[in-house]
């Protein structure tokens, strides 16, 4: 009879302290998350002071090191990345740890899947130089990284680190998602804690999709 009561005493409280340990877990993610994002802050600043104010662009595809990732990797003090070996791909800093290692680890048939989003108003996809920093009407306001969500490639389509500016995930699939939700379903809708980087490099926790002009370089 003790033997049952103690189970039943055990059994109560990891009811009660499950729910607490999930919340303490997630929310140490999404301060990894952040962590993260100030991190590739410091290698957008270090890029731009050498290439005279500009951000990286996107490349064209046949260049050998075409992504924002695989340009800002040796200011992290990351392997020299190309797009042969697409080291720049696996390592974790680029990705919100809401997405899954084993979704993006090396050998992984989807690279990029959940990597942070940058919109093509500013790391644009056509030269090697993205826009001037001077140029960005308030910066501090324009969001250079968002979120997203690795379940773009589950039944959403998208690809790759760049992010749609017309709407949040789950309307678009490259949109940036609200990973940081409590039911941790950013398909359950845009709004929820999802975290930013903005041009002039702080990082902030929203609570709702900024809208299509933090996007937008000159608006």
């Amino acid at each position: 009879m003790e033997l049952l009561v103690c189970i039943g005493i055990i059994a109560t409280l990891g009811v009660l302290l499950f729910p607490t340990f999930n919340n303490v877990l997630a929310k140490g993610k999404q301060t990894t998350c952040v962590g993260n994002l100030r991190q590739l802050s410091m290698a957008f600043i270090a890029y731009r002071g050498e290439h005279n104010q500009c951000f990286p662009g996107a490349g064209l595809p046949q260049e050998a090191n075409g992504r924002w990732m695989q340009k800002v990797s040796p200011y992290l003090g990351l392997p020299d990345s190309t797009m042969a070996n697409n080291e720049a791909y696996y390592h974790p800093i680029f990705y919100c740890p809401m997405v899954p290692r084993e979704v993006y680890r090396k050998g992984g048939t989807k690279a990029g899947c959940g990597v942070y989003g940058a919109p093509r108003s500013i790391v644009t996809l056509s030269s090697d130089l993205g826009v001037n920093y001077f140029s960005i009407k308030d910066p501090a306001k324009k969001v250079l990284l968002a979120d997203k969500s690795y379940l773009s490639y589950r039944g959403y389509g998208g690809a790759g680190p760049g992010l749609d500016m017309t709407a949040a995930f789950p309307a678009v699939a490259d949109g940036a998602a609200a990973n940081h939700r409590p039911d941790s379903d950013p398909r359950k809708g845009p709004d929820g804690p999802a975290n930013y980087l903005f041009c002039d490099g702080h990082v902030e926790t929203l609570l709702a999709w900024p809208g299509v002009d933090a996007f937008n370089a000159s608006k």
